[in-house]
């Protein structure tokens, strides 16, 4: 039974073609969308084993890269949901905004009526983790999603 070949890991093909020398003694895969070419092996087995290793570990990468752009992009959200914490006061354990636009986007992507002015500092403060994390709803990470 012949292995099945993985799509390129370049450029996502999915239907690369198994090549030989001449003689038959040497086996490749290439990708006829982008040219990339898998070691040279011995047996067809071997070349399709080696340029699934390449596919599986390029889609290994892929992923890894997926989840650094996320804590990235988390990071950022939960630094502008910061900044625009600090754009109000808090007085007596209450927050106010002071600076409508900003205040009234940080309320609104923490959950409280945006409409309100002042909110308990300690209720906005345990939510902004919260809303960074709302920026993933879109393409949940795989573990978070639900069958």
């Amino acid at each position: 039974m012949t292995q099945e070949l993985l799509p390129c890991p370049f450029c996502g093909h999915l239907d690369p073609e198994m090549t030989d020398d001449a003689e038959s003694i040497k086996w490749w895969v290439r990708c006829l969308c982008c040219g990339a070419r898998g070691p040279r092996e011995e047996g067809e087995g071997n070349a399709i084993a080696a340029w699934n290793i390449r596919a599986d570990l390029a889609q290994v990468a892929a992923q890894a890269e997926v989840e650094r752009l996320r804590t990235l992009l988390v990071e950022e959200r939960t630094e502008n949901l910061w900044n625009a914490y600090n754009t109000g006061l808090t007085r007596d354990g209450v927050w106010t905004h002071m600076l409508m636009s900003d205040g009234e986007w940080l309320a609104d992507e923490c959950g409280f009526d945006c409409r309100e002015a002042n909110f308990p500092d300690d209720a906005i403060r345990e939510a902004i983790p919260r809303a960074a994390l709302r920026v993933l709803a879109v393409n949940p990470p795989k573990d978070q999603e639900t069958a």
